[in-house]
């Protein structure tokens, strides 16, 4: 890797600022201990099996690879991700035909910024979905400069399918002001335009105190697709998600359905984040379920807890996490999240209840139940989080 007298950057006896992580895949000396952190994570990209090279201002890119089958599951090959100097933000989604899917192992010129294996995988794999991982997901976090991400696949399957594919979604310019949401009525489920309208301005309204990029409300479309149940399986949510409903990358659709299989189940997103840029995929979309907002005699909706499920979904698939899990043992990586601990659990049935953890941390938007009470906190980092999001657009 060293070809001396190219760069004296890491060769003088001054003391300049450390070579870029280019100039290090170029020219430097890995046993330089003034560059040698930015040669090891070069390094790392350059000798991933499967690599991919983002050209400077290049949206999109994606790659093939192959599964192995390892204790039940896929795992596919270490993949390094070599970034242009100018980006702000990515999505990073996986795919494997039909079966669910996450990210593991992701780290940023070597340093680790998320593992599956730290986190509940409930947290990341469900059915239907296309899993990915989204890039900052945390405060301080930053990709631009010319770095380097090394990951590793995962896949639900216990046996060696279709090749999977690992796509990137970037974004160069600033964040923008507004998140575009698509609504799709499907099967003529019992809620109104200004139902829809109403629910995505509540969401707003929960939302914005914290500084997050406004929720704009791009279309409502009806969508004819021939199942008035939709199945909680992954074949079923994948052939709604996939639909073509006329979204553009940048927009998030909202599926509203009657109902689903699972009496109670008020909404579904399709990861923590759902595949970002990516539309008509497996996990291209949130799912509502319309019925099961209904409530008193005579039946009516009751929109506070639809425009409640709304943005606690929303907030999945733009990548954040529950802040704490039912068991009490798993949180989200936000440094300002409150956690309700399983010491809580005062009944010792194993699972924290809303209730159990009012006044520490059940009020938040992303608690992992409904409550009884208002659930309308966002903090800071949550909403660094949306705000940071490369599918922002200028308003």
């Amino acid at each position: 890797m060293t070809m001396a007298g190219q760069l004296t950057a890491c060769g003088d006896d001054e003391e300049p600022a450390p070579p870029s992580t280019e100039d290090c895949l170029a020219a430097c000396d890995i046993t330089d201990t003034r560059c040698s952190f930015a040669c090891i994570a070069a390094e790392a990209c350059n000798s991933s099996p499967v690599r991919l090279n983002l050209s400077e201002g290049q949206r999109r890119a994606e790659v093939s690879f192959e599964w192995t089958v390892n204790n039940q599951v896929g795992i596919g090959p270490q993949i390094g991700i070599r970034l242009p100097r100018a980006i702000q933000s990515m999505a990073i989604s996986i795919q494997d035909g039909p079966f669910p899917t996450a990210v593991d192992e992701v780290s940023l010129d070597g340093y680790p910024i998320f593992q599956l294996r730290s986190n509940s995988p409930e947290l990341v794999v469900g059915p239907g979905v296309v899993g990915g991982v989204v890039i900052p997901n945390r405060p301080g976090l930053e990709v631009n400069g010319g770095k380097c991400i090394v990951l590793r696949p995962y896949s639900a399957s216990g046996f060696a399918s279709e090749p999977g594919r690992l796509r990137v979604y970037a974004r160069y310019a600033d964040a923008g002001n507004a998140l575009a949401v698509r609504a799709v009525r499907v099967d003529g489920a019992p809620v109104t335009d200004d139902e829809i309208t109403r629910v995505i301005q509540g969401a707003n309204e929960v939302y914005a105190p914290a500084g997050t990029p406004e929720l704009v409300l791009s279309d409502i479309v009806d969508l004819n697709h021939g199942r008035q149940v939709i199945l909680t399986v992954p074949a079923s949510l994948a052939e709604l998600r996939a639909s073509d409903v006329g979204a553009d990358a940048d927009e998030i659709v909202i599926f509203f359905v009657r109902n689903v299989n699972v009496a109670g189940l008020l909404g579904l997103a399709a990861g923590i984040p759902g595949p970002l840029g990516l539309q008509r995929s497996a996990g291209s979309g949130v799912i509502i379920s319309v019925e099961d907002h209904f409530a008193g005699e005579p039946a009516a909706l009751n929109l506070p807890r639809m425009t409640s499920t709304v943005t606690h979904e929303l907030g999945h698939q733009m990548g954040l996490f529950h802040t704490t899990e039912r068991t009490g043992i798993a949180f989200d990586p936000l440094p300002d999240t409150q956690q309700c601990s399983i010491n809580l659990d005062t009944n010792n049935d194993l699972t924290l209840t809303a209730t159990e953890c009012e006044g520490n941390g059940a009020e938040n938007v992303m608690f992992w139940s409904a409550a009884p009470f208002a659930q309308t906190d966002v903090t800071a980092s949550q909403a660094d989080v949306l705000r940071r999001s490369p599918i922002t657009v200028l308003r």
